[in-house]
């Protein structure tokens, strides 16, 4: 780890970003859970928020479909 302002920045390997489709300056996030840190280039909330959208959307279909019209 190194210091960066009031934060740290860790490095990652090469095989890693590649396998995984990250290259320098992309942003990823970084989630705290009981195993420890999850380092995702996925936003964990917006995942969330499109899950509630999806059932949302299947649940109400027929209405959204009515409201298009």
């Amino acid at each position: 780890m190194q210091k960066v302002g009031g934060s740290a920045s860790a490095t990652l390997p090469k095989t890693m970003l590649d396998r995984h489709q990250i290259e320098a300056g992309d942003r990823v996030f970084a989630v705290d859970t009981d195993a420890g840190i999850l380092i995702t280039p996925y936003d964990p909330d917006f995942a969330e928020a499109m899950m509630i959208s999806d059932r949302i959307t299947k649940r109400y279909r027929n209405a959204l479909k009515e409201l298009a019209k």
